[in-house]
C-alpha cells in the first residue's frame, strides 16, 4: 500500500473491504463456461417443465443470470498476499511509487482479528476468510453449489499473487429477484466498507519498499509511533546488500 493508505489505516484502525464489481479484473466473481452451459440447459427445462412462477415465464434465463451476478455486486474483499517471504514482483505491481508500505502478518492473527458479524454491528454474513483459488473459466467447472465459491476463485493468470482473502456478504432483499429494476436495488450498496479491527493483535511489523530512501523507514516508524502503536518497522529484505 501507499503511505497515505497506511495512514489511514492507522487512523481508522480498520481494514477496507472493496466491492468486488469493482475490481479492473472483469472475471472477478463471476462464473465459468461450464457454469454458464448449466445455467442455459436448466432455465430451458424450467421453462418447458411449466412449474415456474407466472412473473418468472418467459425471463427464467434472465433471473438465474441475475441471481448469478449479484454475488460480485453484494460482496466485499479484502486481499492479502499468502507467502513465506517477499515477492519482488508484488512490491512492483502494488506500489505506484517507491514510498510503499507492506504489512506483515499471519493467517491465524488476520482470523482472530476480524470481527463477528454481531460484533461489528453491520447487518452483513461474514467476515469469512480463506485462500483464493485458480481455476481456468473456459476451461474447468467451478464447484457449484456454493454461490460464494466464485467470489473466492480467480483464473489462472493471477495465481502469482497467491491471494487469501477476508469476505463479507451483504444480503439482498428476499424480494430482489421480483424487483422491476435489481440494478437500483445495488446502486445503493456501498463502493467499500471498513471494518475496525484491533491492529496490534494483527501487525507483526511493517516493511517499507526496497526502492524507497533511508528516510522513508524513519517517517513510517515515526508516524506509527505517533498513532500509538509499537510494532517494529523494517527495510525490506529485498533491500539487502549482495556479499560481492
Amino acid at each position: 500500500m501507499d503511505f497515505a493508505k497506511y495512514v489511514a489505516l492507522l487512523r481508522s484502525k480498520a481494514l477496507y473491504f472493496f466491492r468486488i464489481d469493482k475490481f479492473d479484473d472483469p472475471f472477478e466473481g463471476t462464473i465459468s463456461r461450464a457454469e454458464y452451459e448449466d445455467i442455459v440447459a436448466r432455465a430451458k427445462k424450467g421453462e418447458q417443465d411449466g412449474r415456474l412462477p407466472p412473473e418468472w415465464r418467459g425471463k427464467y434465463f434472465d433471473v438465474l443470470m441475475q441471481n448469478a451476478r449479484n454475488g460480485r455486486r453484494s460482496c466485499y474483499v479484502n486481499c492479502w498476499h499468502f507467502n513465506e517471504g517477499e515477492s519482488e514482483a508484488m512490491w512492483r505491481l502494488y506500489s505506484q511509487s517507491s514510498f510503499a508500505i507492506a504489512i506483515k502478518s499471519r493467517y491465524c492473527k488476520l482470523r482472530d482479528a476480524l470481527p463477528t458479524p454481531s460484533e461489528s454491528g453491520r447487518p452483513h454474513v461474514g467476515p469469512m476468510l480463506g485462500r483464493v483459488t485458480y481455476l481456468d473459466h473456459f476451461k474447468e467447472q467451478l464447484p457449484t453449489g456454493n454461490l460464494l465459491v466464485p467470489l473466492m476463485n480467480k483464473r489462472p493468470s493471477f495465481q502469482h499473487e497467491q491471494e487469501c482473502r477476508a469476505l463479507i456478504w451483504i444480503p439482498e432483499p428476499d424480494d430482489y429477484v421480483l424487483h422491476p429494476d435489481p440494478d437500483a436495488i445495488f446502486a445503493k450498496y456501498p463502493v467499500g466498507l471498513s471494518i475496525d479491527v484491533d491492529l496490534p493483535s494483527l501487525v507483526e511489523f511493517t516493511a517499507v519498499s526496497p526502492l524507497a530512501p533511508s528516510w522513508f523507514l524513519e517517517s513510517v516508524a515515526d508516524v506509527t509511533v505517533r498513532y500509538g502503536f509499537q510494532w517494529p518497522t523494517i527495510a525490506s529484505s529485498l533491500a539487502a546488500k549482495p556479499y560481492i
